[in-house]
């Protein structure tokens, strides 16, 4: 079920919560119709609903200690009131590479990150972590504020300009996007 889905263009999550036998599909509407995703649900025998827009994977509470190592980030972006970066990613991963090489390193970003705090979680070595924050796709960006709320979230990769923007959005003291 979830690979059938994934595959479909404009995918970026599927979340399976067995105790419920529900799914949650996370998608970008510019890539793919909401009439096309209740289609390929209904394919698959199941009864879609569309959720309310307040019930996004972002907005979930999660439950539980944060697991380390992200406990200890945030709690050093807590104690400076800064941003926490967090970049799920495998060794495995090509696009986790592509973000590497094309994104996380631009210098616009790079100096983002050095006002914040920025961690890159190997997800198959931190396999808690991952699924605390529900990396279900690779790799994935969540920014976190300095309590730990859910500011920002991107699955797959992303251009440095477009993840500029972003951090922008989340830091206005500063703009990255016109920076090289």
């Amino acid at each position: 079920m979830e690979a059938a889905l994934e595959g479909l263009a404009g995918v970026e999550a599927v979340r399976v919560d067995l105790d419920t036998d529900l799914f949650t599909v996370g998608y970008d509407p510019g890539k793919v119709a909401p009439t096309e995703m209740l289609e390929a649900i209904t394919e698959l025998d199941f009864e879609p609903e569309i959720a309310p827009a307040g019930d996004s994977a972002q907005a979930k509470q999660r439950s539980g200690p944060v697991p380390p190592p992200v406990s200890v980030a945030l709690a050093t972006a807590e104690g400076e009131g800064k941003l926490l970066f967090l970049d799920f990613w495998a060794e495995w991963c090509a696009p986790c590479k592509v973000l590497e090489e094309r994104t996380i390193s631009e210098v616009g970003i790079q100096e983002f990150l050095g006002r914040n705090v920025f961690l890159r979680i190997d997800t198959d070595e931190h396999p808690v972590a991952a699924n605390y924050y529900e990396a279900l796709g690779l790799p994935t960006i969540v920014v976190l504020s300095p309590k730990g709320e859910e500011l920002f979230r991107h699955v797959g990769f992303i251009e440095a300009e477009e993840l500029a923007r972003e951090l922008d959005r989340l830091d206005p003291s500063t703009t990255l996007e016109n920076r090289s």
